[in-house]
């Protein structure tokens, strides 16, 4: 497996995504590669960056800045941008987003100009099947692309690439009825290719001046598909009764009223 980074110019303001990523990558995507771009830059082409100083503070965004330890205005932007507050520590606010358990909602402060934030792209789905779909008219290939974003692990430091939307390719692998090396079958073991990618993509696109927002992936056996998007994308979630880590909490286990959790349609 290839991944290839590709630095662009500092961007601040709206452009269009397509041409942009198609002149970087251009001759050199081919059938079967994989397309990663950082969910910052679908944001900015969008125009998802909102000042801080416009928030109006509301008496909830008042009261996670409290609790949290953290500028009210921010909290406001992260209140506006949430399905549902989860909890948090001080300085980091845990949320759902997209049915994706995420800081601050997606909401982001680096590398954006001072007093302003970058808010998640408006829907990642629509933008990943829109890309995907020029690059099969424009240069006739079939190729999977990912929007990704850097995610955390419960109980452990630092963070990873997650992949909060995908099209052209299946991004959940079952290894459901294989067998091991010792013949035993599989009962529940299935591979997110997605989020794999995306964290293999993450590690050369950088976090804070290295300005790879756009990483190629090639060399990878993956299962083309002509599916939708939205549905590709809800293949890598789960409801939260269902999950190992959220259905061993109270308040979130499968004996709960199922009303109660978040819908994933």
């Amino acid at each position: 497996m290839i991944v290839t980074p590709f630095q662009t110019e500092k961007l601040t303001k709206p452009f269009k995504l397509n041409q942009f990523v198609d002149s970087f990558v251009g001759e050199k995507i081919q059938n079967g590669d994989v397309l990663v771009i950082a969910s910052k830059v679908v944001s900015i082409a969008e125009g998802q960056v909102i000042d801080l100083k416009n928030q109006i503070v509301t008496e909830e965004a008042w009261a996670l800045s409290a609790e949290f330890k953290m500028d009210e205005k921010f909290c406001q932007a992260v209140l506006a941008e949430a399905d549902e507050i989860l909890g948090g520590v001080p300085g980091v606010i845990s949320t759902m987003k997209n049915g994706i358990v995420t800081p601050y909602a997606g909401v982001d402060r680096s590398n954006v100009p001072k007093n302003h934030v970058v808010l998640w792209p408006k829907n990642p789905t629509n933008t990943a099947q829109r890309i995907r779909d020029y690059f099969k008219q424009k240069r006739n290939v079939s190729i999977g692309i990912i929007i990704s974003d850097s995610q955390v692990v419960p109980l452990r430091v630092g963070s990873y690439g997650v992949a909060i939307a995908i099209a052209g390719f299946e991004g959940i692998i079952s290894k459901i009825g294989e067998k091991d090396l010792f013949g035993k079958k599989m009962l529940v073991t299935r591979l997110n290719l997605a989020d794999n990618l995306a964290s293999a993509a993450n590690l050369v696109m950088g976090e804070t001046t290295e300005r790879c927002p756009i990483a190629l992936i090639s060399g990878v056996k993956l299962k083309l598909s002509e599916t939708n998007a939205f549905l590709l994308s809800r293949k890598l979630l789960m409801s939260p009764a269902e999950c190992l880590i959220f259905g061993s909490l109270p308040s979130w286990g499968p004996e709960n009223d199922a009303s109660n959790l978040p819908q994933f349609s």
